[in-house]
């Protein structure tokens, strides 16, 4: 979750200009008044992939030629080509995904396929992070609009991270203050299976009263609520199941102000 909730407005990058972008993608930013370009990001590169690749097929022939030498064989070097395979494939169709990031909104493209999105018209943000390896993670930013459209952004594009922050960044300064109101009125505000209330912290049909929470913490792509007392967890839930994770988590710090220090 970034630390940069409520940053100042964006500064025009440099280098940043309307030109830099496509004619249609120009087009999309007018109709849909996104203001200035602050951005561009582009597709992660190719190299990598191929490098990658070329690598891990050095090694595999490597091995297969060792084994062969001892008289064995191993099926499983045997397809590890066809993996390969299939991931420069996918990294070639790939390689057209471009954002360009705007004062009041953002374009991903796809191809020839353009999404453009306002902040104010967003519903919902889901962010979902997923490790290969203590060197690789793939993020993926699903946004979803009122009218149900939903565009994600994946690690197709080169710092998706940096993408994704600055989507939460925006879209967090305007709910949070909405998900205040509901909470301030008494009502719980839903994220999913969880929900944050003036009385405490829901799971499904269960409530956790706020001098019972003892934290609620983020791990291993897990949101855990924790309860005093008790090691076992109130709940658990995927990171990627949690809409809006910035403003609930901001409630929640909330809500764990409002507890008399009695702890």
């Amino acid at each position: 979750m970034s630390n940069q909730m409520y940053q100042q407005p964006y500064a025009q990058a440099p280098g940043a200009t309307e030109g830099a972008v496509p004619g249609e993608v120009y087009q999309q930013a007018e109709m849909q008044r996104l203001g200035s370009l602050i951005r561009v990001f582009k597709p992660t590169s190719i190299w990598v992939a191929l490098a990658i690749s070329a690598g891990v097929l050095i090694l595999d022939l490597g091995l297969m030629f060792a084994l062969w030498l001892a008289d064995r064989i191993s099926i499983y070097l045997l397809i590890v080509p066809i993996f390969l395979i299939v991931y420069v494939v996918n990294a070639i169709r790939s390689n057209n995904h471009k954002a360009y990031l705007y004062q009041e909104g953002f374009i991903y493209a796809n191809g020839s396929q353009l999404h453009a999105v306002r902040w104010d018209h967003v519903e919902a943000v889901w962010q979902k992070q997923v490790s290969y390896s203590i060197w690789s993670t793939r993020s993926t930013y699903t946004v979803k609009r009122p009218d149900g459209a939903q565009v994600v952004i994946s690690s197709h594009v080169h710092k998706v991270r940096e993408l994704g922050d600055a989507i939460l960044n925006e879209v967090t300064k305007r709910h949070l203050p909405l998900a205040q109101q509901v909470y301030n009125s008494g009502a719980p505000v839903p994220f999913g299976n969880l929900s944050i209330g003036m009385q405490g912290i829901g799971f499904r049909d269960k409530l956790l009263p706020w001098p019972e929470v003892k934290d609620v913490v983020i791990v291993n792509g897990q949101v855990q609520v924790k309860r005093q007392g008790n090691m076992i967890n109130f709940a658990t839930v995927q990171v990627a199941d949690v809409p809006n994770l910035p403003v609930m988590m901001q409630l929640v710090a909330n809500g764990l102000r409002s507890v008399p220090p009695m702890r």
